[in-house]
């Protein structure tokens, strides 16, 4: 459960763009959330008491006693269900209620417990979608949602829609399941909720509950670890690897090494590569298809390039005035590059091999001596070599893996044999090669250090 303040200034929709929003088609997750809660209402309230051990009634309350201590006159409630939260939101704080879902079984049961309760007159239940509410901007005191995030297609926009609707200094109140993190917790957890869920929800519910007992521990789980996946893919951790194994080559080069400098290096290249460079590839056209929000991308590609500037001018006062084109020209291919700015001129195989090869071998060679010597440039172009192999290799690799609808054809041998072409038999050879490359470089580039420290 959290809270968050919102911002003073929130765009407000006219009158079309609210009816376009509710007329939208609603989405695949949507449409399974819908039929995945179609029969359950009835029982629904019992059996979510149960199944938690009565944790779900405490859960909630303790939601409602965030917005309560708000004082709030108006509330909405989004993933209603069956109004249990409306309800104790209505009895503690007085203030008129909205309650949104998107299944009218749910919505149904929720108006009968809602009259049962007296409450007709403070109450309203209607059908709705979270990343589409019918409601002005700034309309509400409170905003309230219960397991929503998870049932989304995006959720960065739909937190942007709870919040349009939320007055400055309202308070927003989330309630959602977590994973525990050590392993004796995280082991029973998925015990809990791998098989035991869903066999209650058989013997309890039936074949309804069932299915949403299975559905459960992979889709919380997976709610918590689809960014952490994501992170991961937008690092590309053996090609980052690959690239700042150019940095220790081009410093192991140098007559001595100095730790201090080539650290400071590695971790310039790492911002500026491995974090500024690849959000901004993936905010410019979402290549890797990642979820992350396009703010956090930006936001990762300005402090990660800002910080790497402030290292490169921080070595400035030791290396000497000749780092600052080395900046300069960092800079110019982290953001050029990766934006495809100047019309894609400068986004070839031979400026992704300059600015990702040659480059950070010459960077780290200057940072060691302050100059630059035959020995580095022949280094640089060997990386450069290597870096232009990489991008021939990785180029239909990328095509086939994330813009082929499919594959199709056949080779036909001297000897009569014919091999099926598919994507799988495509792609095997590239991505060996590539991987193979990439441990090979950073093997050389340990063995270079290695061998000149010791």
């Amino acid at each position: 459960m959290y809270l968050c303040r919102v911002p003073l200034h929130v765009p407000n929709p006219t009158y079309s763009e609210l009816m376009a929003a509710d007329a939208a088609a609603p989405s695949p997750e949507n449409t399974f959330a819908t039929e995945l809660f179609e029969g359950l209402p009835k029982r629904y309230d019992l059996l979510a008491e149960l199944l938690s051990f009565r944790q779900n009634a405490r859960w909630r309350r303790r939601l409602v006693d965030r917005v309560a201590a708000g004082h709030p006159k108006r509330i909405l409630d989004v993933a209603t269900g069956t109004a249990g939260v409306a309800i104790e939101l209505a009895r503690r704080t007085g203030a008129e209620v909205v309650g949104v879902d998107i299944s009218e079984p749910m919505l149904r049961r929720g108006r009968e417990r809602v009259t049962a309760a007296g409450l007709d007159g403070r109450i309203a239940l209607e059908t709705g979608r979270a990343e589409g509410l019918r409601f002005e901007s700034c309309s509400f005191d409170a905003v309230s949602f219960t397991y929503v995030l998870r049932y989304v297609a995006d959720p960065e926009a739909t937190l942007h829609e709870l919040v349009r609707v939320l007055r400055p200094g309202g308070v927003m109140a989330s309630l959602d399941f977590h994973v525990p993190r050590g392993p004796g917790w995280l082991a029973a957890w998925r015990l809990y909720t791998r098989a035991v869920l869903p066999a209650a929800g058989w013997v309890s519910g039936g074949p309804s509950w069932s299915r949403v007992g299975h559905f459960l521990g992979p889709n919380i789980e997976a709610h918590y670890t689809r960014w952490r996946r994501d992170v991961l893919a937008l690092l590309h951790p053996p090609y980052t690897a690959w690239h700042l194994s150019y940095v220790v080559i081009g410093a192991s080069l140098a007559p001595s090494v100095d730790l201090l400098r080539l650290g400071a290096t590695l971790v310039a290249f790492f911002l500026a590569v491995g974090i500024s460079a690849h959000a901004l590839d993936e905010l410019h056209g979402r290549p890797l298809r990642t979820e992350l929000p396009g703010r956090m991308l930006a936001g990762a590609a300005i402090v990660g390039l800002v910080a790497a500037v402030a290292l490169g001018v921080a070595g400035v006062t030791r290396v000497g005035p000749g780092l600052i084109p080395f900046i300069a020209l960092g800079v110019l291919f982290v953001v050029v590059y990766n934006l495809e700015l100047m019309g894609g001129r400068l986004h070839g195989n031979f400026w992704f091999a300059l600015s990702w090869g040659a480059f950070p071998v010459l960077t780290a060679y200057f940072a060691q001596t302050g100059r630059i010597s035959p020995g580095a440039i022949a280094a640089a172009a060997a990386a450069y070599a290597l870096s232009y192999g990489q991008r021939a290799l990785s180029t239909p690799a990328r095509t086939l893996r994330r813009k082929s609808r499919s594959v199709a054809g056949v080779v036909t041998l001297d000897d009569g044999s014919r091999v099926d072409l598919s994507e799988s038999v495509l792609l095997r050879p590239l991505e060996l090669a590539l991987r193979s490359f990439s441990w090979g470089v950073i093997a050389i580039a340990l063995g270079l250090l290695l061998s000149r420290l010791l």
